[in-house]
């Protein structure tokens, strides 16, 4: 382990162990949104909402994680990597969840009554992509496999950006403008997941710059 890491870990546990608790909350809600899509057509009304509030729930427990994390850095003296990394692994989680949330509820508010193939796609390589997030910062401690583990990220998000090239094509197929409008505005908000993905992964990697 990283000598700098080492000396501070004992104090500084805390930091580590809450990052990983927020990227669980994370890894719950994108499973529950890839799941909610798969089945998405199948469902009524009720039932969509009631997955649309459970996703909601999951989001509202990772806003109270961001929050303690936030005080906890303003209470703290001494932290095991610069506190601006901290924040920032904490505030792109945080978006993150924010994401999943919104999309889930534009299904509602949209109207929406069939999901794309690769919309499903999007949210099953987004669930993909926030497993390997959440992997990596429970390596946090092992900065050599954490910088490993985020060329797994960066390859993801290639595939995220492949995968959002062809759902725009395929949009312009066979849609009226009011449904490439509706789908379009889903499938940017997918991909900005996949984006947020990458800047954790380049956070990581800076804090592996300043400590290995």
């Amino acid at each position: 382990m990283n000598r700098v890491i080492s000396f501070f870990l004992p104090k500084e546990t805390k930091f580590f162990d809450m990052l990983n608790k927020q990227s669980e909350t994370v890894l719950e809600a994108s499973e529950e949104f890839a799941n909610f899509l798969k089945e998405y057509d199948s469902l009524n009304d009720h039932k969509k909402r009631q997955i649309i509030e459970k996703i909601k729930k999951i989001e509202d427990k990772g806003d109270t994680q961001t929050y303690d994390i936030i005080e906890c850095l303003n209470k703290s003296l001494v932290t095991p990597f610069d506190r601006e990394d901290i924040h920032e692994l904490a505030g792109l989680q945080d978006d993150i969840l924010d994401l999943i949330d919104e999309n889930a509820r534009k299904l509602i508010l949209y109207k929406i009554d069939k999901i794309p193939t690769l919309m499903k796609k999007q949210a099953e390589l987004i669930y993909e992509l926030v497993k390997k997030i959440h992997i990596t910062i429970n390596n946090l401690t092992k900065l050599k496999e954490a910088k490993r583990l985020c060329e797994h990220i960066y390859s993801i998000e290639n595939k995220g950006d492949t995968l959002y090239e062809d759902s725009i094509s395929q949009l312009f197929e066979n849609n009226n403008a009011i449904e490439i409008i509706k789908f379009k505005d889903m499938h940017e908000g997918l991909e900005e997941v996949f984006d947020k993905g990458t800047e954790i992964a380049d956070i990581i990697q800076a804090i592996v710059i300043k400590y290995d």
